[in-house]
């Protein structure tokens, strides 16, 4: 799985990359200008916000890519 760190997407296996994703995620709401103007909150305005955004959806799609295969596996097992 992809990950973007300071701009720079490395690959990394899924635990570390859902683990650094979730410690971004933490550290976001701890920006000053977050804290200064909430109404921001909903964009994604700085470097590290757009790379956060970026390894939110990477972790997201690969969930849904999970269920939708385990949803398949066991949709064809039921069949047979």
């Amino acid at each position: 799985m992809s990950h973007i760190s300071k701009g720079v997407r490395k690959d990394m296996n899924i635990g570390e990359s859902m683990s650094k994703a979730f410690e971004q995620a933490m550290e976001r709401e701890f920006q000053l200008h977050l804290i200064l103007f909430t109404e921001l909150t909903p964009f994604f305005i700085s470097k590290f916000d757009r790379d956060l955004k970026s390894n939110a959806n990477t972790v997201r799609d690969f969930i849904r890519n999970m269920i939708r295969e385990r949803r398949e596996t066991t949709k064809a097992t039921i069949s047979s």
